[in-house]
């Protein structure tokens, strides 16, 4: 009981970490813009909130529980059975990492896509609804000191317009490269601790050519490395 109800904390924790700024200090709430941008790409990062709680929490989590919470979490620990050739098991490990970064930037892509196509439309009806006022002030004869007024007022709320469609953009494209980074900086530590790992594990499958008792097998689950997705 105990332990089902810590991972359901730890998964609400992460749920509620994922849509809190990680690098903005200002205390209002985030922009609709990054927003867009974390709900869509913060999930390509496996608990990648916030760490130090998360990982007090987690510590009584067995460590198959938590690797199935990470696709691309593994064990090719002292324990695992030597049942497959050490370059199988790193074909398998770079055709993950290859398709996970395949969906990452087919997801950045399409997010870029999308906002193009609303900013598009943003500006197309913000510019259409300025020509509507204009016409409908040019069909009444006005002073130059009323047609000076409207000019100006249509020229301010052209230049607020686009100030603000120019911190949106900001906001997106601030959010996307934040993400980017951390999704990087997650595909480089997986890749570390597989590298490190696997060196354990090549060594012990020369040891065991040399002598097959030297590494009996001890888990026949290990080791466990998920199939690639399509």
């Amino acid at each position: 009981m105990k332990l089902f109800v810590v991972l359901l904390f730890s998964l609400w924790l992460v749920s509620c970490s994922s849509k809190l700024s990680r690098s903005d200090n200002n205390p209002k709430k985030i922009s609709e813009q990054r927003q867009m941008v974390r709900d869509e790409l913060t999930g390509e990062i496996s608990l990648k909130a916030d760490r130090s709680q998360l990982d007090n929490l987690r510590k009584d989590i067995p460590e198959e529980k938590r690797a199935a919470n990470d696709e691309l979490a593994f064990s090719l620990n002292q324990t695992a059975e030597l049942k497959e050739e050490p370059n199988r098991i790193r074909e398998r490990f770079q055709d993950l990492v290859r398709k996970k970064r395949h969906r990452f930037d087919e997801k950045v892509q399409k997010l870029r896509h999308k906002y193009q196509k609303d900013e598009s439309t943003r500006k197309d009806e913000f510019m259409k609804e300025s020509n509507k006022k204009r016409s409908s002030f040019m069909a009444k004869k006005h002073s130059s000191e009323d047609t000076h007024s409207f000019y100006s007022e249509l020229e301010k709320d052209r230049q607020e317009f686009f100030s603000k469609e120019r911190e949106k953009r900001q906001d997106f494209d601030d959010e996307i490269y934040q993400q980017t980074r951390d999704f990087n900086e997650y595909m480089k530590s997986k890749n570390d601790d597989f590298n490190e790992q696997m060196k354990i594990y090549r060594q012990r499958w020369m040891d065991a050519k040399k002598s097959p008792s030297a590494a009996a097998p001890m888990d026949e689950e290990n080791p466990k490395l998920p199939e690639p997705k399509n």
